[in-house]
């Protein structure tokens, strides 16, 4: 197939420059690709990453904030039974009933005033207003107990004061004749 030129020597170097220089090119465009696939990746793991760092921090906050809420529950459901207890002990609310029901058993039942109960406090401002309950609370039983003690010692009419009218003594006292 030759003519002697060397027309075959040249068309086949010229193909191998051609094949030589297509692999270079192939080589290039596939180095690219990795790089660009890489970095791509690359993106997708920090993003990956980024988005699960911070979906856990917030889930770790929301835990956090409800057990937060959940100690200040239980302390202040604790410190309401305590206070609970310490009024059963006392006994506060007996003592204010009893000292009423003495104080009104001779007035009408229009006039008669009722105890109040003491209200047990649930919530988180009780917690904070523990001192003053307390205080009042003191305070409440002292009266009651300061009423009972006066009513108990308080004279009463007697019947060898009273003027029936029968004995015909006048406002003077003296007898009739």
């Amino acid at each position: 197939m030759s003519n002697g030129n060397g027309v075959t020597a040249t068309v086949a170097g010229t193909a191998e420059t051609a094949a030589a220089k297509a692999k270079k090119v192939g080589a290039t465009v596939a180095g690219r690709a990795r790089k660009a696939a890489s970095r791509v990746q690359g993106t997708a793991k920090k993003a990956a990453g980024t988005v699960s760092k911070r979906a856990k921090k917030v889930s770790e906050a929301a835990s956090k904030g409800i057990d937060r809420t959940r100690q200040k529950l239980t302390a202040t459901r604790d410190s309401a039974r305590a206070e609970a207890e310490e009024l059963k002990r006392k006994g506060v609310g007996r003592a204010a009933k009893k000292s009423a029901s003495r104080a009104s058993a001779g007035k009408p039942a229009s006039k008669q005033v009722m105890p109040k109960k003491a209200a047990l406090k649930t919530s988180s401002a009780a917690a904070a207003t523990k001192a003053p309950a307390k205080k009042a609370a003191k305070k409440a039983a002292k009266k009651a107990a300061k009423k009972a003690a006066a009513t108990k010692t308080a004279p009463g009419p007697t019947a060898g004061k009273k003027s029936t009218g029968k004995t015909g003594a006048g406002p003077s006292g003296k007898g009739a004749g």
